[in-house]
């Protein structure tokens, strides 16, 4: 029973973690994908989180953790995880000042690249938190119930995908809900006597992508005598 309580906690986080697959991929789609003579699409920067697994894996559990247990420094698996915890809080942090400096400048102007330091920081705290949560319950669970804890396990990584997506669906309505209300506003807003919306002013490549930046931007103002951006 104490580690099926031990893994609830474990359903916020892969929430939070497999927004790197949605989210992070929105985030991505606003940035410069530009590499030399190649292009990288906002999908492909998921993979960074599989390569750096390969690549710190080894080293935390060769280097990292062997000098830190020469200080009594996590040494214990709850001490990991919950450190793992922090850390993650940590990579959205970065991920949600990536944004605002992406929102205050042009579409494509900020490198696609600049999602590493939040990759990077994330996969650290999955290396802490889920290796350590499997192997802790692994080896803490009875002969016969090692893989019925294995499927609990599995469990929680489902578990934190369904919010993520109730969340998400969430959010699409809501957006949804507020485009509609807007644009019914604003065409209520229009005097009877101006003429059709001149299509001219919102020509070209807008400077940000998503809905609501767009009609802030591209919307142009009746002043009475003719239209203005």
């Amino acid at each position: 029973d104490g580690i099926l309580v031990l893994f609830l906690p474990l359903t916020v986080f892969w929430a939070i973690f497999d927004q790197g697959g949605s989210t992070w991929v929105h985030q991505a789609n606003e940035m410069d994908g530009t590499l030399g003579s190649m292009e990288i699409i906002p999908d492909q920067m998921q993979f960074i989180n599989p390569l750096l697994i390969l690549i710190l894996v080894p080293i935390f559990d060769r280097i990292i953790y062997p000098c830190l247990a020469k200080w009594n420094i996590l040494v214990k698996p709850l001490q990991r995880m919950t450190l793992g915890l922090y850390i993650c809080a940590v990579a959205f942090g970065v991920s949600g000042i990536l944004e605002l400096t992406i929102q205050n400048n042009p579409v494509g102007s900020i490198h696609m690249l600049w999602q590493i330091p939040q990759t990077f920081i994330v996969t650290v705290a999955e290396i802490l938190i889920s290796i350590t949560a499997l192997e802790f319950a692994y080896h803490q669970a009875p002969s016969s119930m090692k893989s019925i804890i294995q499927a609990f396990w599995l469990l929680t990584v489902a578990g934190g995908t369904s919010l993520l997506f109730y969340r998400n669906s969430f959010m699409t309505l809501k957006t949804e809900l507020i485009t509609s209300s807007s644009s019914q506003a604003w065409r209520l807003s229009v005097p009877s006597s101006s003429p059709s919306w001149p299509g001219g002013l919102c020509q070209g490549k807008p400077r940000l992508r998503t809905q609501k930046r767009m009609r802030m931007e591209c919307r142009p103002r009746w002043t009475g005598s003719r239209w203005e951006n």
